[in-house]
């Protein structure tokens, strides 16, 4: 999908910082500092994610000052900002169904504008086996990821 976005949308890897509110908030940060007026972070374990959702991101951020993309395990896989605000990040209990609805709250709190939790889908993220067994019997067959997860869900349920 990153070859499908516009070559004004700037590809940039995360800084190594253990803390993942801290990383997020760099690369935010390194992007609005660089002139842009808009940033976005996605999460890479997303095989649903498309060039049209991100996208649809920035559009939003057109009305909005902040865009979230829910993930199905309650925590998001895309955040949008035009300004970034420590406190979407500081303190955070990452990796709990409850991040998207802290986030949320949080960007309520500090009077910023927030997108409708519809605005963008609900995707899933991959953080275990369980979660990839889940996303391939979901998956379309014409999905670019489906044939290598397949082969890799039978190669490990059939090993030698």
């Amino acid at each position: 999908w990153i070859g499908e976005l516009d070559q004004s949308v700037e590809v940039a890897a995360q800084a190594q910082d253990p803390d993942l509110g801290a990383r997020m908030a760099a690369a935010l940060q390194s992007a609005l500092s660089q002139g842009a007026t808009k940033a976005v972070i996605v999460g890479t374990d997303i095989p649903d994610l498309s060039a049209e959702v991100i996208r649809s991101a920035f559009c939003a951020l057109e009305e909005h000052d902040v865009v979230l993309g829910p993930a199905a395990d309650g925590g998001y896989y895309l955040l949008g900002l035009k300004s970034v605000h420590p406190t979407l990040f500081e303190g955070m209990c990452w990796s709990t169904n409850k991040v998207l609805e802290e986030t949320t709250a949080r960007a309520i709190s500090a009077g910023l504008n927030v997108t409708s939790s519809k605005c963008l889908p609900t995707l899933r993220d991959i953080d275990t086996e369980s979660d990839l067994h889940e996303w391939a019997q979901g998956a379309s067959e014409t999905h670019t990821l489906y044939d290598l997860v397949r082969r890799l869900l039978l190669s490990a349920a059939n090993p030698g």
